[in-house]
C-alpha cells in the first residue's frame, strides 16, 4: 500500500508482552547448543618419529576439522585448534590404518562444556546467558527456601 501526496492512514497497535515458556514466538534463541570441551593429544613418538613426512601430512588433511597443522619448519604434525574436534576420529583411524595404534587420543573433557547460542536478533546472546542465569538463580533459591521450609515444619516426622 503506498500513500499519496497528503494522505494520512490512521492505526491503532495492541502490544503483548510475553516469554519463551508461554510460547515460542516470544523466546529470544533461535538454538543452544552445549557440548564437552573435546581433549585431543598425540603421541608424539608414533606420530612425528615413525610416520614418514608424506603420511604425517597425509595425517593433517584426514581431519575435516583441520584440528592438526603440519609445521613446515620442524617438518612435525602439531596440535592447533583442538576445540574444533568433533570426535569424529577420522585421523584415529588414519593412524592405524598405518600401523599405528594409540597414536592419537580423543576424549570429552567431563569439567568443561562449550555452550553456544544463536540469538533470533531481539536481544544479543550474553544478553540472554545472563537473563537465564538470574532466573535459574531465583528458582535454586526459591527451592532451597521451599524445602528448608519443609524440614522446619516436618522436623518431627522425619526418623
Amino acid at each position: 500500500m503506498k500513500l499519496g501526496k497528503n494522505q494520512r492512514m490512521a492505526m491503532r497497535f495492541a502490544v503483548r508482552k510475553g516469554i519463551g515458556k508461554n510460547h515460542a514466538k516470544w523466546s529470544p534463541v533461535a538454538t543452544c547448543i552445549m557440548h564437552k570441551e573435546p581433549i585431543v593429544e598425540l603421541d608424539q613418538g608414533k606420530v612425528n618419529g615413525t610416520m614418514s613426512i608424506p603420511q604425517r601430512k597425509g595425517f593433517v588433511a584426514a581431519c575435516p576439522r583441520k584440528v592438526y597443522t603440519f609445521n613446515e619448519l620442524n617438518q612435525e604434525v602439531e596440535v592447533e585448534k583442538a576445540g574444533e574436534c568433533t570426535l569424529c576420529i577420522e585421523c584415529q583411524r588414519f593412524a592405524e590404518a598405518q600401523g599405528l595404534d594409540n597414536a592419537v587420543k580423543i576424549a570429552e573433557n567431563n569439567h568443561k562444556f562449550i555452550f553456544t547460542v544463536e540469538s533470533t536478533g531481539a536481544l544479543p546472546p550474553v544478553e540472554i546467558v545472563r537473563k537465564a542465569m538470574r532466573i535459574l538463580k531465583e528458582k535454586v533459591s526459591t527451592f532451597g527456601n521451599d524445602l528448608s521450609n519443609y524440614v522446619n515444619r516436618n522436623v518431627g516426622y522425619i526418623m
